[in-house]
């Protein structure tokens, strides 16, 4: 399942670094709230979520500059003064990476101690799953909800993501350049793993699919991300290339869906249909409060108590 191209998770860098607006408040609640569960599980062993402190970088000299919403929330918030040749500015704050083989595997793993089952099939139409016996289906296609039928969501669209995975264990902190140097769709990027990989990257390619590795842009993006540690080179001249990673993004215009809608099932059964998707670059790092209200939403409509996702025991806020 991991290697179908359709199936972005897995080729997420998954870490987590604030896009949402200075007056997004629900954006902002999405992503705090996860950062405290992030906290939390890199904290137990054989999550796949590890700490380390995040820098962002700028080229120009910032004037007037205003901390963002979050530097009062996170740990270790900072402004750099040591910054690498050619940066003007930069700040820094405890934050995760994530390794999303290791992630995606334990919370599979926990569903099922929970009594969960996994089941693997074609669906082409929210209605195949109603099968007589569902109350509640919960759509969490990502960019495939423009396509599912029933849903047919087209302000779900892609923006098209390249990866390039290195063997190295030099990188201690994520790092990011956030100047415009190369234009809004390249911004070089180290994302480090505990397992001796980095990814470096990464694009942002507006309404573009193709799952194909793009070569000139892998060159720019090496050369790009060499700027900050050229001596990641090899006796050869060049890096450890592990793969290149192509993923879709599912972003949505209005952002994230979290509705639900009343569809009639076989013999006039009433099925819930939660909607969950459109999360964009920040899947991850929103994930565990967009899960909450997710569930908020299914006690409203069915009286019950799901305790949400803050509910777990390896969670405590």
């Amino acid at each position: 399942m991991d290697d179908d191209p359709h199936y972005t998770s897995p080729k997420a860098g998954a870490m987590w670094r604030s896009v949402a607006d200075e007056d997004d408040l629900d954006h902002q609640n999405f992503e705090l709230n996860t950062y405290h569960v992030f906290t939390e599980l890199s904290k137990i062993s054989g999550t796949g979520v590890k700490s380390y402190k995040i820098k962002l970088l700028d080229d120009a000299i910032r004037q007037n500059w205003k901390e963002p919403w979050y530097a009062k929330h996170v740990t270790g918030f900072e402004v750099l003064n040591d910054l690498p040749n050619g940066f003007g500015f930069g700040y820094s704050f405890n934050s995760f990476s994530i390794n999303v083989k290791i992630y995606l595997n334990w919370l599979l793993d926990f569903f099922e101690s929970q009594g969960g089952v996994l089941e693997i099939r074609k669906v082409s139409h929210v209605k195949d799953l109603f099968n007589g016996e569902v109350d509640l289906v919960v759509n969490c296609t990502g960019y495939g909800a423009r396509f599912l039928g029933g849903v047919e969501d087209m302000k779900v669209y892609p923006i098209r993501g390249q990866t390039i995975w290195i063997r190295t264990t030099e990188i201690n902190d994520i790092i990011v350049d956030d100047s415009t140097s190369l234009g809004q769709e390249i911004h070089p990027t180290f994302l480090p793993r505990d397992d001796g990989t980095c990814m470096i990257g990464v694009s942002f390619q507006t309404n573009q699919s193709s799952l194909e590795p793009d070569q000139v842009l892998s060159k720019t993006i090496v050369d790009a991300c060499l700027r900050f540690h050229p001596y990641l080179k090899t006796n050869s001249g060049n890096l450890d290339v592990i793969k290149t990673n192509v993923g879709l993004r599912p972003f949505r215009e209005g952002g994230v869906r979290i509705e639900s809608e009343e569809h009639e099932g076989p013999g006039g059964r009433r099925v819930r249909v939660l909607h969950n998707y459109g999360h964009g670059s920040y899947g991850y790092q929103t994930s565990w409060a967009t899960c909450d209200k997710a569930i908020t939403q299914v006690e409203k409509e069915f009286g019950t108590s799901a305790n949400g996702c803050s509910g777990l025991s390896f969670v405590s806020k």
